[in-house]
């Protein structure tokens, strides 16, 4: 396989995105984790987010540089129409189009879900992922400051809106992963 390839994440892909995952862990407050979750976890996580939310990756060579996945905001029913979304790539492939990539893919998929709303959320200062996302029509809606602390300080995010689909009045549930062409 020579062609980058955008698809869904299997289960043989997951040591390269725990791998992937594990550099943002030990080198950045991007996550809160102050560990990576030991492979396992890792596994039953990303598992259990395909069960309803897309998790895509992209490879080419058989080498996967990045992923992206939406996950549930918040447990109320209310939420149930608004996804968080998250993206890692590989420190060396940033900045050459991978990202954008991944991220209209899965905003395609959302929307065709019917889900309403995504949000990021952004520990700041980090001015290259609020241009990310800016780029991809997200826009700033709020800040938690000082809301978690990692590496000695105390870190604020930056919570970013992308409006997926319209406001029905009553509003259908969410389409399960599997109804949606990918």
């Amino acid at each position: 396989m020579n062609n980058p390839l955008i698809r869904l994440a299997q289960e043989s892909d997951i040591q390269q995105m725990h791998s992937i995952y594990n550099y943002y862990v030990d080198n950045s407050s991007v996550t809160f984790d102050y560990e990576t979750p030991d492979l396992h976890e890792f596994s039953k996580k990303i598992t259990h987010l395909l069960e309803k939310y897309p998790v895509l990756i992209y490879e080419e060579k058989g080498s996967i540089s990045g992923y992206a996945y939406a996950s549930l905001f918040r447990e109320k029913k209310a939420y149930q129409w608004t996804v968080e979304t998250t993206i890692y790539l590989k420190p060396d492939v940033r900045g050459n189009g991978i990202g954008t990539m991944l991220y209209s893919k899965l905003i395609s998929i959302l929307q065709q879900q019917k889900f309403r709303i995504a949000l990021a959320v952004i520990t700041i200062p980090n001015e290259e992922s609020i241009a990310f996302h800016s780029k991809l029509g997200f826009y700033e809606c709020g800040t938690l400051e000082e809301i978690g602390y990692k590496f000695n300080d105390w870190r604020s995010v930056q919570l970013m809106r992308l409006q997926l689909n319209n406001a029905d009045e009553s509003p259908q549930d969410p389409l399960p992963l599997k109804e949606i062409n990918i």
